[in-house]
């Protein structure tokens, strides 16, 4: 079930644009190299208390557009294996993300058609953030189902569970990097300003703090980002894909999460595809489950920024 910019199952959503309806810091120019996250031996708990909610982030996931060899088939059949895992938890997961870069080929439509085949059978609601990798016309078109598909960004907002989450586009045509154009994050500041009692996630696909993985194409306004954020404490985590790399750095009293992908690692998380949990306590706290495919969880400590 994707959704996106519209109110779907009594979820409202504060939208960057028009309303439709869908079928079914700290900053990029500050280096924080090669910060190792510490996972701990805390295994997944079974169960969590009732007035507890889990949210799913998967990323990268590189769908190519067509099955033409070994490679393309097992990047497929993860995203299978996450959807088959995902649907199995209890209590239910309460919704996913994808961060951005569906797609392995600059957009191609059979990359969308392939994603389309496997998440439709997710139980669990379906949010979309775009990557560089992807292209937003074909994205709308053949995702979305929008007849006349642009290239116009797609963010949008909503709020779940007494908290608020914001997806945001950071892909910039032709660049690897990211960027937030004038227009994105004057919406993200009114938007942040309406909802300045939930705590909030802020989903999008390149990473605002430098790791030493994927420097070279950050988001490249962070600075900006990172001034609309200071005015929002109450914006608890800010979650990125790009880097292919887990690990989460804790910055005050916010957490900027970097998620591994889905189809294949980097550095020290070469061949461990896999995506990230959160859990969220009755009390506001935040756990953080670094998932492997056809692996327990494990609990994973921020480090300190």
């Amino acid at each position: 079930m994707l959704r996106g910019r519209q109110a779907l199952g009594g979820v409202c959503l504060s939208l960057g644009r028009s309303v439709r309806l869908i079928s079914r810091a700290f900053l990029a120019a500050v280096p924080v190299f090669l910060i190792a996250a510490a996972a701990a031996c805390c295994i997944f708990p079974p169960t969590i208390e009732p007035s507890s909610f889990r949210v799913v982030q998967l990323s990268d996931l590189h769908l190519p557009s067509d099955l033409k060899d070994s490679q393309s088939h097992t990047w497929v059949c993860n995203l299978k294996a996450a959807v088959s895992e995902i649907n199995a938890m209890q209590p239910p997961v309460q919704f996913v993300v994808v961060s951005g870069d569906i797609a392995e080929h600059n957009g191609e439509a059979g990359s969308y058609k392939l994603f389309n085949s496997v998440v439709r059978e997710l139980k669990a609601p379906l949010y979309v953030a775009l990557g560089n990798h992807d292209r937003r016309s074909a994205f709308r078109r053949y995702v979305l189902q929008e007849e006349a598909a642009s290239e116009a960004p797609y963010y949008y907002s909503f709020s779940q569970n007494g908290w608020h989450v914001v997806v945001l586009d950071s892909t910039q045509p032709g660049s690897a990097g990211g960027f937030l154009d004038a227009p994105q994050l004057d919406w993200l500041r009114r938007d942040l300003s309406k909802h300045r009692d939930l705590p909030t996630f802020i989903f999008l696909h390149h990473h605002s703090v430098l790791i030493g993985v994927a420097d070279d194409f950050p988001l490249r306004n962070a600075a900006e980002f990172v001034e609309v954020l200071e005015g929002f404490p109450n914006v608890r985590v800010v979650a990125n894909g790009h880097v292919h790399h887990s690990l989460i750095l804790e910055v005050g009293d916010r957490y900027f999460v970097n998620t591994m992908s889905l189809a294949y690692g980097h550095g020290d998380d070469a061949s461990l595809p896999g995506y990230r949990i959160f859990e969220v306590e009755p009390n506001g706290k935040l756990r953080f489950y670094d998932k492997r495919l056809h692996q327990d969880p494990v609990e994973e400590f921020p480090s300190n920024g």
